[in-house]
């Protein structure tokens, strides 16, 4: 078993008596926070799955950074949060992690999988080729460092409703 310091216990590395009763409050209610802001930014409908969920297949460790459960779509959401540019590799492992849901953690009533890629800079041409036509289940989004402005936003907002009525 692994104690709050990520190491085993009984080994080193563990929290000095009383951290966990000082400031344990203040990590989960940190976390707490954490966790509503995202739930927030993703949008309605979405549930908690798994943070670093591990996958085996014929030996190898695959490890998908964040897994939710959108109840409204009734679909599974693998999202990977890449520090690079954009890869075909990033698209093949998010590919493969859609297609590990699909296969075998859906249930029959359940829709089909989607898989969020966020990268620092994303190639459109790359997206194209890499993926089948009409795809719609992996998505390739640039992410910033950086809160945009009150007029950033609305302006992305408008842009995305504007496709939406044009679909």
């Amino acid at each position: 078993m692994r104690n709050l310091s990520g190491s085993r216990q009984g080994g080193g590395g563990s929290l000095p008596p009383g951290w966990v009763r000082k400031y344990g409050g203040f990590f989960a209610t940190y976390w707490t926070k954490l966790y509503y802001t995202l739930v927030l930014w993703l949008g309605n409908g979405f549930s908690f799955v798994a943070r670093q969920k591990r996958i085996h297949l014929d030996g190898n460790e695959f490890f998908i950074d964040l897994v939710f459960y959108n109840r409204l779509l009734q679909c599974f959401v693998s999202i990977e949060i890449k520090t690079s540019n954009l890869t075909h590799e990033n698209l093949g492992q998010m590919q493969m992690y859609v297609n590990y849901y699909d296969r075998f953690e859906k249930q029959e009533h359940d829709s089909p999988s989607i898989g969020i890629l966020l990268c620092t800079d994303k190639n459109d041409a790359v997206v194209k080729i890499t993926l089948p036509e009409n795809s719609n289940n992996i998505i390739a989004s640039k992410y910033q460092l950086y809160l945009p402005t009150e007029q950033q936003l609305i302006e992305e907002v408008q842009k995305e409703i504007d496709k939406m009525m044009k679909e």
